[in-house]
């Protein structure tokens, strides 16, 4: 049984395995909670040992102690007495009775299958449509003041992965709305979605995601009718600072979201700014069959898959199908024809254009989406090297929503392409807060630590990001880089060996360690990069007639560069800009300051100045400069704000 109760004093959660009694709360172990369901199913009556055993454990031999244990339990965190019971009655060598009085659920015979769908049903029959229910809405009254939060994945109570969508979209909108309080910083739905599955102690989630509070909660739908339970922990303690439950038509399931974001605003006493009231307030009805769309699209744009970019186009097309001023499924829209774009699984020209009017289409319906102004801001970066166009965008999403990871991390990339480092760290730092596990985010500050020629601080952060995103191989391909720079060359070779096995190139990296071995690392890594090239040279060959197959033209001028072949990697250069290649002006800007020699003596050549000049970017002896001032700036020892009061 997944419904919410009312035990005496006590609100019992099973979906959340949580019960709290005003400012009290505690955690419940799963099969102590099913035992206290199970009873509840017929208060006030006898429930036998052997009922309670079978509908438990079935099908389970267990030991004789372990209900007596399980009731033993309930009564210690109920704080009732086994000789002067006010919740649980034990009936000698019969069983067990619940005395508490009980509200919000019904007497619920075994002999009806109970089911969290029957269940949600019958309670929002009883409830009526669009009103919000109150009847199980149960508020601690404890007042907290919290400057972080996060929202965890809202639980799937029906248990039908195909309802899955609806809890993670939920989850998704509600970390967007208070996203929008900038007197709170949020974190995102990337680095909170590790606790879909598992839900460690509150403390430890605080520490984990560095939150002073975290929102919890269950969604229920059926038909159209939603149902949210939500409650606000405070990380420190334990304790619910608030709970509520609400029923609503999916029509008016935006309203809930702003309803739910308001009220923990008020109960974490933050302070609004009139217009970040309005956009929290701000909400309309929309049709059920859209919104699902929307939500199954979002689904699986997260997935960040060529595949599920796909599927996501899909669903986005039908909920603006069903409600052509559906102002979010525009938004939906432009977000994946743009990383289909910038990902390379569509052609880069069509598909921006694709991108750019969705975009556009979604502003004329609401200013006020983030996510519309960050699409058409990464427009302007990655296709029109539009640079005033794409910060100003970027800078108004961040005004809507100031905890947007993704656009602080294309805004912070735009200001160091353009020479601005200390603002352009400053940009990506605050998105690594709000989204602390995202390897990306944090490969990208390893990043720009090898290129501010801080290597032990790349290798180190590489090394973490290596923890939470195994996978990622940027990171590795940055360790081997910094090993070499440092004259480590034997841990290059082994760096580049393990990247390899990851890769399932066993034979390359077997012959890489034995050429070392042989001739040195230097000569080792030499030989290596020639065999790269040629690799690249025949994939580009084979697939000449297939745009969406063969390497990106900067990839191979890569490939020439990092074997010593200068004029070939300038010509290849020169063919990404013909081709408009989304990655190159923001490549060109960091191929100016790489300390690798091969790439720093390719930026040396006057073409390549050439080249940043036709992307409107700053030359190679700006950047190298603004590179040298920030890394004198940091290793000062002086704070960012001293930093900056120090600035002319």
């Amino acid at each position: 049984m997944d419904t919410n109760f009312r035990l005496g004093e006590w609100s019992i959660y099973p979906s959340m395995n949580r019960i709290t009694n005003g400012n009290r709360s505690h955690r419940v172990e799963p099969k102590v909670m099913a035992v206290l369901c199970e009873m509840a199913k017929r208060p006030g009556e006898l429930v036998s040992k052997q009922a309670l055993l079978d509908n438990v454990w079935p099908g389970t031999s267990i030991e004789e102690v372990a209900l007596p244990r399980c009731v033993s339990e309930l009564r210690r965190l109920l704080d009732d007495d086994a000789h002067d019971p006010h919740y649980i009655e034990t009936v000698a060598k019969r069983g067990y009775r619940l005395i508490a009085p009980i509200s919000g659920i019904s007497k619920w015979r075994s002999s009806v299958p109970l089911t969290a769908v029957t269940v949600g049903a019958c309670l929002l029959v009883a409830a009526g449509a669009l009103t919000i229910s109150r009847s199980l809405s149960h508020r601690a009254r404890l007042a907290q003041k919290v400057s972080s939060i996060a929202v965890l994945p809202l639980k799937n109570i029906s248990r039908n992965p195909q309802q899955d969508y609806l809890a993670d979209g939920l989850t998704e909108a509600l970390i967007s709305k208070l996203g929008r309080v900038s007197a709170l910083r949020v974190i995102s739905f990337n680095s909170v979605a590790r606790y879909k599955t598992t839900r460690p102690p509150p403390d430890h989630v605080a520490r984990e995601l560095g939150v002073e509070a975290f929102l919890e909660g269950g969604v229920l739908e059926s038909g159209d009718q939603v149902r949210i339970t939500v409650q606000l922990v405070s990380g420190k303690t334990g304790e619910v600072l608030w709970s509520d439950d609400y029923e609503r038509n999916l029509h008016d399931v935006m309203a809930v979201q702003a309803e739910i974001t308001s009220a923990i605003v008020d109960r974490v006493e933050v302070a609004l700014l009139p217009a970040e009231r309005n956009r929290i307030h701000r909400s309309a009805s929309v049709d059920p069959e859209a919104y699902r769309a929307y939500l199954k699209g979002r689904f699986l744009w997260n997935k960040r898959t060529p595949e599920g970019f796909e599927a996501a186009l899909k669903y986005f097309n039908l909920a603006v199908a069903r409600d052509r001023n559906f102002a979010l499924a525009y938004s939906g829209l432009a977000d994946t024809y743009g990383m289909m774009a910038n990902y390379g699984v569509r052609p880069a020209a069509a598909t921006f254009a694709e991108a750019r009017s969705a975009a556009t289409r979604a502003l004329a319906l609401d200013d006020s989406i983030a996510e519309s102004h960050g699409s058409l801001g990464m427009i302007y970066h990655s296709y029109d090297w539009n640079w005033a166009g794409a910060e100003r965008e970027y800078r108004r999403a961040l005004e809507l929503d100031p905890n947007y990871p993704t656009v602080r991390q294309w805004y912070g990339q735009l200001l160091i392409s353009m020479g601005r480092f200390s603002e352009g760290m400053s940009e990506l730092e605050r998105a690594l807060q709000l989204d602390p596990f995202s390897g990306t985010k944090n490969r990208l500050i390893a990043g720009m630590r090898y290129y501010f020629r801080d290597y032990d601080g790349a290798i180190d952060l590489c090394r973490k990001t290596l923890e939470i995103d195994p996978g990622n191989n940027a990171c590795r391909i940055t360790i081997a880089n910094a090993y070499e720079l440092k004259g480590m060359g034997n841990e290059s070779v082994t760096s580049r060996r393990q990247l390899m096995l990851s890769g399932g190139a066993k034979r390359e990296a077997d012959l890489l360690g034995e050429e070392s071995a042989k001739f040195g690392s230097t000569e080792a890594l030499k030989r290596l990069r020639k065999r790269n090239l040629a690799r690249i040279l025949s994939r580009s060959e084979k697939a000449a007639g297939d745009p969406q197959s063969r390497p990106m033209a900067l990839q191979v001028a890569g490939a020439y560069t990092f074997a010593g072949e200068l004029d070939q990697g300038l010509k290849w250069i020169e063919r990404s800009y013909a081709e408009h290649e989304p990655i190159l002006a923001e490549e060109l800007s960091l191929g100016a300051i790489e300390p690798l020699p091969n790439f720093a003596a390719l930026a040396n050549i006057a073409r390549y100045d050439e080249m940043l000049h036709r992307v409107k970017l700053p030359s190679v002896h700006e950047l190298r400069a603004g590179v040298k001032r920030y890394s004198a700036r940091s290793s000062s020892g002086l704070s960012r704000v001293e930093r900056a009061e120090r600035r002319p």
